[in-house]
């Protein structure tokens, strides 16, 4: 709706990748493929430094899950 090419979705749990794809999403981002938009919901350090990884050239990471004491991120 917002004029996005494709959304895909990383995660572990199958029924939420089913429900991801009812709402849109294409499964996980291809290989070596960047994105412009990253969203972590998970608070896990490792996903938000592979969400970050994975952002193009003046991409922006939303992190909106790292309500929890972690180790500090390594970007």
């Amino acid at each position: 709706e917002g004029g996005a090419r494709a959304v895909h979705v990383l995660e572990a749990e199958p029924r939420r990748v089913e429900l991801a794809a009812a709402f849109g999403a294409e499964g996980t981002i291809p290989e070596g493929a960047s994105a412009d938009f990253v969203f972590d919901f998970t608070g896990a350090p490792e996903a938000m430094e592979q969400g970050f990884a994975r952002l193009a050239t003046g991409g922006c990471l939303v992190l909106a899950g790292a309500v929890f004491p972690a180790r500090p991120l390594q970007l």
